[in-house]
């Protein structure tokens, strides 16, 4: 059985991108696990980096119930709506934790994130072709450095709750985008 853990990131309650990630969900392969964390509600500790002060501690509450539900599953799909074409901040948060728990003695968080595969769900208010490109780029660099293989990314237009379900391109995609991973 094959662990999946979806991240939506998104500060709009029911927004596109949540929409999107549910279709293509609907699709996962046979046998497939699914959990969900929202990191938006209720949102992430802040970060701090503290590298320079000591190191990091072991992450507690909300922030340990993360990196479990993280570490336990072997493919990641973020779902962020495209936030001045990059990732929400929520999402960003998560990967400014990651790097924090990089330093985590004994957690061994680099190592066990080796091979694990990354994927991208977005929705953009932008219909122009390539508004996107940035985040996908910011992606596919976070899983090449943190030794994961990207799995694709999958782009839907819409502003407003439910606009993407008019998206017809988007949607057929959703339906086979974990069946025909890049990596």
């Amino acid at each position: 059985m094959t662990r999946w853990l979806f991240l939506p990131c998104s500060t709009r309650a029911g927004g596109n991108t949540l929409t999107l990630a549910r279709a293509a969900a609907a699709h996962l392969p046979a046998g497939a696990k699914a959990a969900w964390f929202d990191l938006a509600a209720p949102p992430l500790p802040r970060f701090a980096d503290l590298r320079a002060s000591g190191g990091h501690a072991a992450p507690l509450g909300r922030l340990a119930e993360l990196a479990a539900a993280t570490l336990e599953a072997e493919e990641l799909v973020i779902a962020s709506p495209l936030y001045w074409y990059g990732l929400a901040g929520p999402g960003h948060e998560m990967l400014d934790h990651w790097s924090g728990w990089l330093e985590v003695a004994g957690m061994e968080f680099g190592e066990r994130m080796r091979g694990k595969r990354l994927w991208l769900i977005s929705v953009r208010a932008d219909p122009a072709p390539g508004a996107q490109a940035p985040l996908e780029d910011v992606m596919r660099r976070t899983a090449a450095w943190m030794g994961m293989r990207f799995g694709g990314a999958l782009h839907g237009v819409g502003d407003a709750p439910g606009d993407v379900l008019a998206d017809a391109a988007a949607l057929a995609h959703a339906r086979r985008f974990f069946t025909t991973p890049e990596a």
